[in-house]
């Protein structure tokens, strides 16, 4: 087999991943990247990879390969991350989270959302802004922040050690001051979070925080350890995706403004929110796959341990399974894409992201007339596992 090349060294690529894929795609269903891992390409393989029970993901040797090791504060958040589990502690887990955000939890952060954001964007009508700042990454901060319980004077501080620290330990260049400088900040994440553990085991609220300790008390099925570990996973997985999803949201929205006048005129909101997802999804890579023994699939030979990249932006694409795959279709029959992965592993909050940006485009639909680009040149942070625009230069139309 003839296995072409992706490039994830290339800043083109991260600049446009979607056509540098399609061209891979028709090609070979797989492909190698630079390093010699392996890449699946096809919406029909990447279903079966993430539901045969061939692969599972992968703890915290992503992270020793990176020269991080035990004892560190950062390798032993990501030990114990939920996506770095696998098996019965992953299911317990899976199962005392579902209870704290059930429905009816869920439903509370749509009116978070409107609420915010409805104050949010009464100064911004009218005016030349950059609305990754002003909009895309403030608006989940301050939700995510009220749901958890995490006080308006801590919330930019947290935010800005997670993307400090992420961007640190999973950028392109791995030093070993990088290694001291990420676990500095983990350790003063970790610490935050124990504070606040601490604190609503005194005096209880009504945030997600109080209820994880809730259904751990009630089962003793959670240690404090994996509550602290649980609760700074949510708040990294709820703000900088639904962030990233916002910003290309806004940006579908101006470059197609009779779509932006279909929300307006039909209940098609939750429709535009999973073709936004589709197009853009918050993570480019799926990249924490390992195979469980040696196996084959799809033609290729995998060893025990050995990793597999599923590029979504490419199964997402892909003609076989989405007819006309590059156009916003708000009438596209059901078809699965892979934004959330899949299987046991399918993301635990996607429903809470989902709902908040449900909450968001209504707001959109109902205050905003049209939203103007003013600047079409977009630049996305290369190298990121999320997808991030650097700037969005926008006018919101009242």
């Amino acid at each position: 087999m003839d296995i072409p090349e992706l490039d994830l060294k290339a800043p083109s690529f991260w600049q446009a991943p979607a056509p540098v894929l399609a061209e891979l795609r028709e090609r070979s269903p797989v492909a190698v990247t630079n390093d010699g891992t392996k890449v699946v390409l096809r919406h029909a393989d990447v279903g079966e990879l993430l539901l045969s029970g061939q692969f599972e993901n992968e703890g915290a040797s992503l992270l020793a390969r990176r020269g991080f090791k035990p004892g560190d504060a950062l390798y032993d958040y990501r030990a114990q991350a939920l996506g770095a589990l696998n098996g019965p502690d992953h299911l317990r887990i899976r199962a005392l989270v579902g209870k704290a955000l059930g429905a009816h939890f869920v439903q509370e952060i749509r009116q978070i959302v409107q609420r915010r954001l409805v104050a949010i964007l009464g100064p911004l009508l009218g005016e030349d802004i950059d609305a990754v700042g002003a909009v895309a990454n403030r608006v989940p901060l301050e939700v995510i922040g009220e749901y958890l319980g995490i006080a308006e004077s801590d919330r930019q501080m947290v935010d800005h050690l997670v993307r400090e620290g992420q961007a640190r330990a999973f950028g392109r260049e791995v030093s070993p001051a990088t290694v001291d400088r990420a676990n500095t900040i983990f350790s003063q994440l970790l610490a935050f979070v124990g504070d606040q553990v601490r604190h609503r085991r005194m005096r209880p609220r009504n945030d997600l925080l109080t209820r994880l300790l809730e259904a751990s008390d009630e089962t003793r099925k959670l240690s404090q350890d994996e509550v602290i570990v649980l609760f700074l996973n949510l708040f990294i997985g709820a703000v900088e995706s639904t962030a990233s999803a916002i910003s290309a949201g806004l940006l579908l929205l101006a470059r197609h403004p009779a779509l932006h006048q279909t929300l307006h005129a039909t209940s098609s909101i939750a429709a535009f929110i999973e073709e936004n997802l589709r197009l853009y999804p918050p993570n480019t890579l799926i990249a924490n796959k390992v195979a469980k023994q040696d196996l084959e699939f799809c033609g290729l030979r995998f060893a025990a341990g050995e990793p597999v990249i599923v590029p979504i932006p490419s199964p997402n694409r892909d003609p076989r399974a989405f007819e006309h795959p590059d156009e916003v279709d708000l009438r596209r029959p059901p078809t699965r894409h892979f934004t959330f992965s899949l299987g046991q592993h399918f993301c635990l909050g996607q429903a809470l992201a989902r709902t908040q940006l449900q909450g968001f485009f209504e707001v959109i639909a109902q205050h905003v007339r049209h939203v103007q680009l003013l600047e079409e040149r977009i630049e996305w942070e290369p190298y990121s596992a999320i997808t991030r625009m650097r700037s969005l230069r926008l006018r919101l139309h009242a």
